[in-house]
């Protein structure tokens, strides 16, 4: 967590983004480009913008609590939500030019009221608990409070140009802190709070990031050259990517993703799978997928 209370025109960043992600819809990777994008930011500070942003989010209904307002009115009532949050980690009130301000004794007793309740803990919403239990039972627990903590930074070496040791040399002279992860060959822990894609590194195409569980995926499939292998459930693309960069750029791969955000149950799935890859196997610019 931070050490020093982040700036006013931190702070006001840091309410512009909120806003945009609880009363606007737009995604967080969305709202933080556009606020990024032509501000001369310090790395440093960047990265305190967005870790004190997640954590806000991944504990939202827990800082909502405790500041006394709802989520939809980030806009109006920010000030006094980021001076809870800083109160609750033990650091000095931001100065901010316009500010609400936060009975200290009274959120001193909400802290301890709240620590009674795991669920409230935890920031979860009740409708995410109560979905959490009926489906993982006992195991959602657990789950629950790895939702509250901070994700781990990994990182996938391109190892078309340099391995996982060569990587991890090069970003520590730019000064990355990495720690490589077991049973992930390709995978590198960051440890450190750096703007990774300011680096040369990254500018030279030398990493991804990648979680190291998706790193693990692509490895346990084992193709080789010559294969057909198809993703049928995508995001970006980037473990096809994987595939194909282990097989030397020698191996078919085909990703489909459903984005039009309808709901599609199971049946539905394997139906639009199914139909998927009989269009594109009997398609003329696509070898049948037995051949």
């Amino acid at each position: 967590m931070l050490n020093s209370p982040l700036s006013a025109s931190s702070n006001e960043l840091v309410i512009s983004i909120l806003t945009m992600v609880l009363s606007q819809g737009k995604p967080l990777d969305r709202a933080y480009s556009q606020h990024f994008s032509g501000l001369q930011l310090v790395p440093a500070e960047q990265a305190r913008i967005a870790l004190t942003t997640g954590d806000i989010l991944r504990r939202l209904n827990l800082y909502c609590y405790l500041a006394e307002i709802s989520p939809d009115e980030m806009e109006r009532f920010g000030s006094k939500l980021l001076n809870a949050w800083h109160l609750f980690h033990g650091l000095e009130l931001p100065k901010m030019q316009y500010s609400l301000q936060v009975d200290e004794a009274r959120l001193a007793d909400r802290v301890e009221q709240a620590k009674t309740k795991p669920v409230l803990w935890d920031g979860c919403p009740e409708w995410l608990d109560t979905m959490g239990r009926e489906q993982l039972g006992d195991a959602w627990e657990k789950e629950r409070a790895a939702l509250s903590t901070a994700p781990k930074r990994f990182l996938r070496a391109n190892g078309l140009k340099v391995t996982r040791d060569e990587l991890a040399a090069k970003l520590a002279a730019e000064f990355v802190s990495t720690l490589s992860v077991d049973g992930v060959d390709s995978a590198l822990e960051v440890t450190s709070d750096s703007a990774l894609f300011r680096t040369q590194s990254f500018k030279d195409g030398l990493f991804e990031q990648q979680d190291a569980g998706s790193q693990r995926v692509a490895a346990a499939l084992d193709a080789k050259p010559g294969m057909k292998v198809i993703d049928a459930c995508a995001g970006a693309g980037v473990k096809p990517c994987i595939l194909r960069r282990k097989c030397r750029a020698k191996a078919a791969c085909w990703r489909w993703m459903w984005s039009n955000g309808n709901s599609i149950n199971s049946k539905s799935v394997l139906d639009v799978m199914a139909h998927t890859m009989l269009k594109h196997a009997l398609s003329p610019a696509v070898k049948p997928l037995n051949a």
